[in-house]
Formats: C-alpha cells, structure tokens, sequence
C-alpha cells in the first residue's frame, strides 16, 4: 500500500534522484570508506546528506555478506550492511565536525541500493542522527533487519518513503528465508512505482 504523497514529496524525490547521480563515486572531502555527498547551509541549518549505491567490488561484496556478525540494539542486521555502516559512520561523523554542524541542524537522508540499506541502520544507531532528521528518502532498499527490525526503526520521527520500482530485485534481497524469525524484512512504508 501507498502512502500519501504529496507534491513536496515528489519534487524532493525528484532532486533525490538528481542527487544520487551526482553523488555516485564522489565524496566532497578524503575519506577512505565515505562515500556520501554531504551539503550544509549554515543559514537555514539545512543538512544532506546522500548516500549511493553499490559502486565497486567491496560493496558487492558487502551486499551478498548477509549473515553473521554481532546484532544491532538486539535485533538481527544484515552483516556487509552493518560492516559498512562500521566502516563509514565514524569519517560521517568526523565531516560533520569539520562542517561545523549545528546541532540543531535539520536532515535529509537521500540514499540508494546498498547506501539505502546503510542509510536505515545508521538512522537507528544514531540517535543525534535520528532525532535530527526531517525527511528520508530510500531508493530501491535492500531487506535490512530480521524480526524487531520494525520496532527499530519506529523510533524515527521523520518523513520516511522507501521508493521501490515494481519488480525490481534489491528490494527483494536477501531473499526471504523459512521459518520467517530468521529472514529478513523491510521497514517503513513502501511506495511503488509501476515500470512503464
């Protein structure tokens, strides 16, 4: 089912998409394991933040590590997710410092594939992160959490869209597995949008 959408919603999806291609294998400063596009307006305490997808061979990698590893607040998480949100949540949060960050700053997560997955686990482990976002947009979102995934991410107050295109195949990764307890689910509302 459908959230409702608004016009606001679809011109912020729309530079969403604008902002993931121009956020594909870029980085606005050095960092080893960041691949975010990170924009912030001292002015209006305006933070974006972009995550893209699966760019090379570690992120492959990553998307098909899915089992193992330590859970996340007592839930199950998809273990190459979880690596990488390992991997780049303290250099996130080191360019934050450096951008001199308002605490106060309103956010808005624009993420894709792979960095949609890490986008959703790094909203739940961070609660300064959490509390301070105002939208989330998630493209083609691969399954993240095992069950209580849902109550995880219920803490999240912000405007969330997951954005799935009919058909497509991440967002149906990893596949869902017997007994139920063990796979992996989405969270959140889904918003479809038929091919054609």
């Amino acid at each position: 089912m459908n959230p409702h959408i608004t016009e606001g919603d679809i011109q912020r999806l729309r530079k969403g998409v604008d902002d993931l291609i121009a956020a594909k294998g870029t980085s606005n400063y050095a960092a080893a394991n960041m691949k975010a596009r990170i924009e912030y307006d001292r002015d209006t305490l305006e933070l974006s933040v972009t995550i893209p997808g699966t760019g090379d061979w570690k992120d492959i990698m990553a998307d098909f590590r899915m089992f193992g590893g330590p859970e996340e607040q007592g839930v199950g998480v998809h273990s190459g997710i979880r690596h990488c949100v390992d991997l780049m949540e303290p250099e996130l949060y080191h360019a934050l410092r450096q951008l001199n960050v308002d605490s106060r700053a309103r956010i808005h997560l624009k993420a894709h594939s792979l960095g949609a997955g890490v986008a959703q686990l790094l909203v739940v482990r961070s609660p300064w992160f959490r509390d301070s976002l105002t939208t989330v947009d998630l493209f083609a979102c691969p399954r993240v959490f095992r069950a209580g995934g849902d109550g995880l991410f219920a803490r999240v107050r912000a405007r969330v869209l997951r954005v799935s295109l009919s058909g497509d195949t991440i967002t149906r990764m990893p596949p869902p597995l017997l007994p139920p307890t063990n796979g992996f689910s989405h969270v959140g509302v889904e918003y479809v949008i038929a091919k054609g």
